[in-house]
This record gives structure tokens, sequence and C-alpha cells, in this order.
């Protein structure tokens, strides 16, 4: 039980003592935000209804360069493709048929945009953004 307890104890404070901390820029102060030359990614995925599938509005993953500390250039890739089967068959009687149905869908798209951030707390970074859309989507 000792044991136990030390190694409780152990994982806590190595817990509570690698916190989110941000690298001091050359006035000392901490830096939480992007600055110029940053680079960040999203991907959102949602595991728990059955199907891995990204889970952002435009089903994407975003990639986000920042110029400036207060401006970004924004670049979103998503593809898709999905297909059904439709079997309708009676093979009774004089008229017995069947009849299989297949539908595909292709979707691929590119968006590119730009984000003008404006200043706000700390840790918030409040802006707006704009997006041109670019998808080819083939059904067959």
């Amino acid at each position: 039980m000792k044991k136990f307890l030390l190694a409780m104890m152990a994982a806590t404070v190595a817990t509570f003592s690698c916190y989110a901390q941000a690298l001091p820029d050359s006035t000392g102060a901490q830096v939480l935000k992007p600055q110029a030359g940053n680079v960040s990614t999203e991907l959102n995925i949602n595991p728990f209804n059955g199907s891995i599938s990204l889970n952002n509005s435009f089903n994407q993953l975003k990639f986000r360069f920042f110029t400036a500390p207060n401006f970004a250039l924004r670049l979103g890739v998503n593809a898709n493709q999905s297909s059904s089967t439709n079997e309708n068959s009676n093979p009774y009687g004089t008229n017995s048929y069947v009849y299989e149905e297949t539908r595909s869908t292709t979707t691929f798209g590119l968006n590119m945009g730009i984000e003008k951030h404006f200043a706000g707390t700390r840790r918030l970074s409040p802006y707006i953004g704009a997006d041109l859309a670019i998808v080819n989507k083939n059904s067959s």
C-alpha cells in the first residue's frame, strides 16, 4: 500500500508540473499566441459514432501559416468517397428478375483563406476570416 501511495503521489506531482507552459519572448514575458512563422494544424475526428471520420464543418484537414502575429494564411484539404449497392430481386414466377444498382460518390476539395486576429486576452485570440473553396464532386 505504501508503494502504491508513493507512486500515486509521484504521478500527481508529475501531472501538475507538466501543464502547458509557454516560452518567454525577448522581453521575458510568456508568449501563448502564435508568432510570425508559426504553423498550426487542425484535425478533428469523432470515433464515438462507429466510424472514424473528420468531424469539422468542412470535413477537412486544416493548416495555418502565420505571416505576422495577427495575420494567417489558411489551407484546407478534404476528400471523401462513399458507395452503396441496392439489390432487388424476385426469383419466383414467369417474370423473375434480379436488379442491382450501385451508386458511388467521390469528393475532393481545396480551401484557401486568410484570417485577421484582433487583440483579445492573453489566451484568447478573436479573429475574422475568409475562405475560397474549390470542390470537385463526381457521382455515378
